[in-house]
């Protein structure tokens, strides 16, 4: 069984990246004390943003953009 089939199975969804997306990007701010503003940390916290979603992880930095998170 490959990854896609296991994330079917397991009820998550493809969630394109869309211009909604990158327009939201544009407006996060770039924190000061955050190390590495990661790029790809940007599109996952717009997302969650857009959509409404929550973000699973323990990295300290992307609570500070007021997403939501577990860990």
């Amino acid at each position: 069984m490959n990854i896609d089939e296991m994330c079917r199975r397991a009820g998550f969804r493809k969630l394109p990246i869309t211009l909604d997306d990158f327009n939201r990007i544009r407006n996060l701010p770039f924190q000061d004390n955050v190390k590495h503003n990661d790029p790809f940390d940007r599109i996952l916290i717009s997302q969650a943003l857009e959509n409404d979603l929550t973000i699973v992880t323990t990295d300290g930095n992307i609570p500070s953009y007021n997403v939501k998170t577990i860990w």
